[in-house]
């Protein structure tokens, strides 16, 4: 059965998590398999894959006020979120370095606060912290509340002021300071092997978007097409199809 409906009806666009408040230099956003300049501005949608490149820095606020700041080179993918129904966080830090200031979801649902390495799951406990991953080591720094670092055969809380460094295998963890923790990190950067923006597709806001009709008698999910988005991800739209 199809109905049509001629009404103007806001819709909220779920894909939308956040947004990027602060770029210097260069950045891209891959999303189904196209890559896209980033721009101040830019609304992440979950599933994106975020990445930085040589003397750039980039931070993103996500909807429940999670902080993200990317260092340069640095290629972070946020798997999963949700701040509403079932409030998670689930990310992976392939490269680079990663500050995180943990919002609402950091305070109700901690257990569901996941960063992913390389080789170790980092959660959290009201938390600010920074992960570097480099080619041959890893290194995290707690700075606010806790952190819990699990590895392949062991596991790490680190409070506040301490870190934990990980290279060739072996893991040690020690009271340190940003001091000492940047210039390690310093160090690890210079090694890195700068890498070359892809080629970049101008974002296709007329799009498929999944959504839900409020203040209607109908209560379903739709698919429509051709919708234009504004920035912060609302859009009016005319002529809905829905089938079901």
């Amino acid at each position: 059965m199809k109905f049509l409906i001629f009404l103007i009806l806001s819709i909220e666009l779920f894909a939308n998590i956040g947004k990027i408040t602060l770029l210097k230099g260069s950045a891209t956003i891959t999303r189904d398999n196209a890559s896209y300049k980033a721009k101040l501005g830019s609304v992440i949608h979950s599933t994106d894959k975020i990445d930085t490149y040589k003397k750039s820095k980039l931070q993103i606020i996500l909807n429940d006020d999670t902080t993200l700041t990317l260092g340069e080179n640095t290629e972070y993918i946020i798997d999963s979120y949700d701040d509403k129904n079932n409030p998670h966080l689930e990310t992976t830090l392939l490269d680079g370095l990663l500050t995180t200031l943990s919002g609402k979801i950091g305070r109700i649902a901690p257990d569901k606060f996941k960063l992913k390495t390389k080789t170790s799951l980092i959660g959290i406990r009201g938390t600010k912290w920074k992960t570097f991953v480099g080619e041959k080591s890893e290194n995290s720094v707690c700075l606010k509340g806790a952190i819990t670092i699990k590895l392949a055969n062991k596991k790490f809380n680190i409070p506040a002021g301490y870190m934990l460094l990980t290279k060739d295998g072996k893991s040690r963890k020690f009271k340190t300071n940003m001091r000492f923790f940047n210039s390690i990190i310093t160090k690890a950067q210079s090694k890195q092997k700068f890498k070359p923006m892809p080629k970049t597709v101008l974002p296709n806001n007329n799009s498929t978007n999944k959504i839900q009709i409020k203040n209607s008698n109908i209560s379903s999910n739709v698919n429509i097409k051709n919708v234009n988005v504004s920035k912060n991800g609302s859009a009016e739209v005319g002529n809905i199809q829905i089938e079901k």
